[in-house]
């Protein structure tokens, strides 16, 4: 094996989940914003010249993959939230990021459950945008539509990962009770993170959408302030990862208020 490659392998033997996530998520912003780039200049550059050749095969070529791409799905696939081929795309490519993450090197089906917890304490730091999502979509260029659907399946992915994490308890409730707060108090989080889920609904959002918004942020305040208290309780490392997102948080909602 080469000198490079050989170090590349050993840098990605020790590379840890957050790091993975940090990386994969620097990129993908990277590229979105490359792409964005690109498209405001190739729209300069055809407004200047006119290029006709160039209007031609736009209105023809992207717009077969734009009507395949945003073409509504049947009801059923609505009703889960995934109305297009795009967003069902996205979907599956979540899914597998997230597969990797979770079995990528794995021994035991222990360490599996150890890294469901380590992806359910990372995934609420992409949530932690803000009350709103007018600083992300303006720093993206991204409809906040857009970002609200991301932000409810990266929210489902979390329950997900907090649910295969909460397995690990299973063992422990054939032998013992859960009378101490070390069990109780994740049980507690992972209850107000399944129950966020059906307000996310759509036509929960549509009939109900200043009460679902209000239990949201009950919700989600109950589940980071009894996820923060597991985390400093077990000592681990992901609480810096957790306060991180609370302060990332914080910071979005005063500049959007214009507070700051």
């Amino acid at each position: 094996m080469p000198p490079v490659a050989a170090s590349i392998h050993q840098w990605a033997k020790r590379i840890t989940i957050p790091d993975l996530y940090a990386i994969s998520a620097s990129v993908l912003i990277l590229i979105w914003l490359i792409y964005w780039l690109g498209k405001r200049a190739a729209f300069w550059i055809g407004r200047v010249r006119h290029v006709v050749c160039r209007r031609w095969i736009i209105s023809r070529l992207p717009g077969s993959w734009r009507r395949f791409y945003f073409i509504y799905l049947p009801t059923g696939l609505r009703w889960l939230d995934i109305s297009t081929h795009h967003q069902g795309i996205a979907i599956v490519i979540l899914f597998t990021a997230n597969t990797i993450g979770l079995m990528l090197h794995t021994d035991s089906w222990s360490e599996a459950q150890r890294r469901a917890g380590a992806l359910a304490v990372i995934h609420p730091i992409l949530l932690c945008t803000g009350l709103t999502f007018g600083l992300p979509g303006d720093i993206l260029h991204l409809d906040r539509q857009v970002l609200a659907w991301c932000h409810r399946w990266i929210g489902r992915l979390c329950v997900l990962h907090s649910l295969l994490h909460g397995s690990a308890l299973v063992p422990i409730v054939k032998a013992s009770t859960l009378a101490t707060a070390g069990h109780i108090v994740p049980l507690a989080a992972g209850c107000c993170l399944v129950l966020i889920v059906p307000l996310t609904h759509s036509r929960v959002l549509r009939h109900h959408m200043q009460f679902a918004m209000k239990c949201h942020y009950v919700l989600a305040a109950a589940t980071l302030s009894t996820l923060a208290y597991h985390l400093i309780e077990r000592q681990s490392v992901y609480r810096w990862y957790l306060l991180g997102g609370v302060f990332l948080c914080i910071l979005s909602s005063l500049v959007v208020s214009g507070k700051w």
